[in-house]
């Protein structure tokens, strides 16, 4: 389904709004001549049609409009230049036309209301005569062109002799296929061919047009014998009466500028068809690596294997992990500060290698992703996208500070192994203390009774044997948990770490990225629509 025209105008006011800045000058130019064109026209008297009759020196522009209105009105002459102001002969009252034909440019005017009988034709519109494309005067070419831009129909006056000059075909007709619709082509001297010549001329004529894709309506007159004029002004009244040649013109105005800003993004290299975006996985990893993530995890870890041997290993030997710090606690992580500056807050060193192959892989992951893109948006894309290594470095603190390492957490068999190691403890102790009081008592001739026997070991001996065995036993058991766990451990927060870092890096960096990608990919897509607006 088309878009309307009004619709058309507001979706070219917003194309030119983002894509402005990326268009080569003469599209940029185009595009906001053509906006503001089309919004002016679209506020002026939208019931009247605006005619203009253009065409080279000598081709009888004048003299066709004056057979049309059966009236000698215009001024006409075979040496140049012809006409030199652009005259508007109006079938409407002064003010009826709302500054319509002032705005299109016509200098001078006749109102003549009795054109609607002339024409058959009850709505209103306005002939205008143009100055001469190829006049010698600059002034004149420019005012042709700006009138040409503005009607809502043109007619292309040619003679057997310039029909094919380059001037109307090149500069001209060959821009405006899209304007068919509302063009009519007139073979005007036609008195002066013989009937082969004028099917001869005919044919060529209508040759160069489809080789221009141009598909308009040619009508073969002569404004000396009156051939053709009154099938001429039928076509005219027929256009008139339809009442849809102004948004006919409107809509292939929003075409054409749809089709110019395409063609500019495609010279430069853009693409119209959507692409898939590169993957992100080799810039995400990198970065995580630049950022330390692995440090931290196996940090964390190393961190679950301190406390732990702090909490399981025999008791005596526990003030060996005093003379440690948690390795957490030395990098400064894990501290659970919720502050929300971005000064970094660890101790962990960055691999000068490892950022420039988060650089060098972001870079990478950039051209990828814009690759399809015209260059000057690219560009600036580029450009305008932040350092990766100093985000990175700048983020990285703030995200392991800010992630839960477990540094508190104390798993059950933590406490079931410290508890079973500070009861063996506490039978070594009472053995040690027993064999001790004994000893004492037998240097003060003390008799004491004999201890219970474990075969043939006293038990306090016993106790504080296989004690201290036991503790070292368990101990070295649990080393196999401590390991398993640690590995557990650094798998756990390196997933937790990717996934937080992932999440800062995506919405910090590659949103911010897509979304100006995503521009674009808007942009063609309504420049697609823009192009099939009907009326």
């Amino acid at each position: 389904m088309s878009l309307s025209v009004e619709s058309g105008v507001e979706l070219l006011a917003d194309i030119v709004d983002t894509a402005d800045p990326y268009l080569s000058p003469d599209t940029s130019a185009l595009a906001h001549e053509n906006l503001v064109r089309i919004n002016e026209r679209h506020n002026l008297s939208s019931e009247v049609t605006v005619i203009a009759f253009a065409g080279p020196t000598g081709a009888g522009k004048s003299s066709i409009v004056n057979a049309l209105i059966n009236e000698k009105l215009l001024p006409v002459a075979a040496t140049r230049p012809t006409t030199s102001h652009a005259t508007a002969i109006s079938a409407m009252s002064e003010h009826s036309d709302n500054g319509l034909i002032q705005w299109v440019g016509a200098t001078n005017r006749y109102d003549r209301p009795q054109l609607h009988d002339v024409f058959r034709a009850s709505a209103p519109f306005v002939l205008v005569d143009l100055p001469d494309i190829d006049s010698t005067s600059a002034g004149n070419r420019t005012l042709a062109t700006s009138i040409i831009k503005r009607a809502d129909v043109v007619v292309w006056v040619v003679d057997p002799q310039k029909y094919a000059d380059s001037v109307v075909h090149d500069d001209y007709l060959a821009q405006r296929s899209e304007h068919s619709g509302t063009m009519l082509v007139v073979l005007n001297q036609a008195d002066k061919l013989v009937a082969s010549e004028k099917s001869e001329i005919l044919s060529s004529l209508k040759q160069i047009l489809d080789a221009h894709n141009v598909v308009p309506d040619v009508t073969v007159a002569s404004a000396q014998t009156g051939t053709g004029i009154a099938e001429l002004r039928d076509k005219l009244s027929q256009l008139v009466m339809s009442k849809k040649t102004f948004i006919d013109k409107l809509a292939a105005d929003l075409r054409v500028t749809g089709q110019r800003i395409t063609q500019d993004f495609e010279s430069q290299g853009g693409q119209l068809d959507d692409v898939p975006q590169p993957d992100t996985t080799p810039f995400v990893d990198a970065a995580l690596r630049a950022a330390g993530a692995p440090v931290v995890a196996r940090l964390a870890g190393e961190s679950y294997t301190f406390r732990a041997k702090k909490a399981t290993r025999w008791p005596v030997t526990r003030w060996i992990s005093m003379l440690n710090m948690d390795p957490l606690q030395r990098f400064r992580l894990g501290s659970g500060k919720d502050e929300q500056n971005l000064a970094p807050v660890t101790g962990i060193s960055r691999s000068d290698v490892a950022l420039q192959q988060a650089d060098n892989e972001y870079h990478r992951y950039l051209a990828a992703a814009t690759e399809h893109m015209p260059r000057r948006w690219a560009n600036d894309i580029m450009t305008n996208s932040i350092n990766p290594v100093t985000d990175i470095v700048r983020r990285a603190d703030y995200v392991s500070s800010h992630t839960e390492l477990e540094n508190n957490r104390r798993p059950a068999w933590w406490r079931i192994v410290n508890f079973i190691q500070w009861l063996l403890m506490t039978g070594v102790l009472t053995g040690v203390v027993w064999l001790i009081a004994r000893a004492i008592a037998v240097n003060m001739g003390i008799w004491l009774d004999r201890p219970p026997m474990i075969g043939i070991f006293p038990l306090p001996l016993v106790m504080v044997v296989s004690g201290t065995a036991l503790g070292w036993v368990l101990s070295l058991i649990s080393q196999v948990f401590i390991r398993r766990g640690q590995t557990k451990t650094e798998r756990r927060i390196q997933s937790r770490l990717s996934a937080a870092f992932q999440q800062d890096l995506t919405e910090g960096l590659l949103e911010p990225l897509a979304h100006d990608i995503e521009q674009y990919r808007k942009v063609v897509h309504e420049c697609k629509e823009l192009m099939t607006i009907k009326s």
